[in-house]
């Protein structure tokens, strides 16, 4: 049975096939070699009486929606077969394999929208219980790595703030589709990007410390997320952290849980753990929480050198009116030498709110950036559930968040 991963393909970059913007070719109705819009890579050219070619430019709306960046391998995982995964996975439960499935925060919560507005642990439990009753073996929710991700991700911020400065702001994303135009158009910010585990590959981490032979099968909002899981430093002595991501579609369709099924008699059983014990209160917003964790913290982190005296927060944009686009920064006089201290912080979700800081840059008082192509982050994921109700996608966003906090 086939299952494409990045070791067993032929990973190479091919040019980019995503709708540059018109430009006038006088000459030829076709784009000059070199060009973006051309079919092939610049090639040298010893006519000298041939013109500089003319770079097509490419709107970063479309580049964010465009998979034409992706390489080869990276392609074949994004387009396979939803079918052949769900095949997959069906055929190591024939096996008797042990196989864990972890539930994106946001899947429950599209589940619980689709059913009616049920609760969010109601849903989480039913699912795994019907789950179980298909063989699988743990189903667990990946709130608890999103935890351990988070307090990792803080420990990270506050190194680079003492020792590594040149390596700020911190860059956090889990989008494929962010990572992949930032590679290409701000290449300068990639060794900014965080090392720390997405909760997918930290949940991937902590099952396989513990049963190395287990099969991780992660339930995402996103289609794309299928190329993260593969690349984001996923080798493990024992395999890869992810062996097959299924979106919220598949998960419904796998159970066969149709608009209309009578959901509450279905039986409930309890989440498995991984083993660890952290904070409830970290995790806020629609997709992992960095930015306001991060801003939580540090005003905590001041106010406690500060003898209890909070620094002056300056919200560049009003929380409660945007969700999606929140600039913040925060400056306190330091208690050992007396100047004054100022840092930022950005969360960009979307096209408008990514090109503002693609074109401009960020400011040297910048210390993290929350990135996601995603409006709405991952609430608007591509394998999220439609639901049925008649709301404005204002509304439904707002309802979905709610689910989630409860």
């Amino acid at each position: 049975m086939w299952k494409a991963v990045l070791s067993d393909l032929n990973d190479l970059e091919r040019p980019i096939h995503c709708k540059p913007t018109t430009n006038d070719y006088s000459s030829s109705s076709s784009p000059p070699t070199g060009s973006v819009a051309s079919p092939l890579y610049a090639t040298s050219n010893n006519n000298n009486n041939h013109s500089s070619p003319v770079v097509a430019r490419v709107p970063l709306q479309d580049c964010l929606s465009c998979t034409g960046c992706l390489t080869l391998a990276e392609e074949q995982l994004s387009i396979q077969s939803r079918y052949q995964v769900i095949q997959l996975c069906d055929s190591w439960l024939e096996q008797g394999q042990q196989v864990v499935f972890s539930l994106q925060p946001q899947t429950i919560a599209a589940i619980a929208v689709h059913l009616g507005g049920l609760d969010y642990t109601q849903v989480a439990q039913k699912i795994a219980y019907a789950c179980k009753q298909k063989g699988v073996g743990w189903v667990t929710d990946q709130k608890e790595a999103r935890y351990l991700s988070l307090l990792e991700t803080w420990e990270e911020l506050i190194q680079r703030y003492e020792k590594e400065k040149n390596r700020l702001p911190l860059i956090i994303s889990a989008c494929p589709a962010w990572v992949s135009f930032m590679k290409r158009k701000r290449p300068e910010w990639m060794d900014c990007l965080s090392q720390v585990y997405s909760p997918a590959l930290m949940t991937g981490y902590l099952w396989k410390k513990r049963k190395p032979n287990i099969k991780h099968v992660a339930i995402m909002s996103c289609y794309e997320m299928a190329v993260q899981t593969q690349t984001q430093a996923v080798e493990y002595p024992n395999g890869i952290l992810v062996d097959a991501l299924w979106t919220t579609e598949q998960l419904m369709q796998w159970l066969d849980w149709n608009h209309g099924d009578d959901i509450d008699s279905i039986p409930s059983t309890p989440l498995d753990t991984t083993w660890i014990s952290l904070e409830r209160d970290l995790c806020k917003g629609t997709s992992h929480g960095y930015f306001w964790m991060a801003v939580e913290r540090w005003i905590d982190k001041v106010t406690i050198e500060q003898n209890g005296q909070p620094p002056q927060v300056e919200w560049m944009t009003k929380p409660e009116q945007r969700d999606h686009q929140q600039q913040v920064y925060i400056q306190w006089k330091s208690s050992q030498d007396g100047t004054m201290k100022r840092v930022g912080m950005i969360l960009a979700y979307g096209y408008q709110s990514l090109q503002r800081w693609v074109k401009r840059g960020l400011d040297s008082d910048i210390i993290l950036l929350e990135a996601m192509a995603c409006p709405h982050g991952c609430v608007n994921g591509s394998g999220q559930l439609l639901t049925h109700q008649t709301k404005t996608p204002k509304e439904q966003r707002q309802y979905l968040q709610s689910i989630m906090e409860e």
